[in-house]
């Protein structure tokens, strides 16, 4: 599993996807930031992975290696 935490800001939305664009999963964190987001990665094949989050101020990417 891929964990994040940090501020959570308006209309947030936090997505997986490959490198060639197609989204493999998507969550809406908690605003309170309760609890942390994940994302579930075990059956997915080893690889280069983009996890976007999206904001009312901000995007940001961050890139990620899963290895078998």
């Amino acid at each position: 599993k891929i964990h994040i935490a940090g501020k959570i800001g308006d209309k947030a939305e936090m997505q997986l996807l490959d490198l060639s664009g197609r989204l493999l999963d998507q969550v809406t964190p908690s605003k309170d930031n309760t609890e942390m987001s994940s994302f579930d990665i075990a059956k997915l094949p080893a690889g280069v992975y983009l996890i976007k989050y999206t904001d009312v101020n901000q995007t940001i990417s961050e890139k990620v290696t899963k290895e078998d």
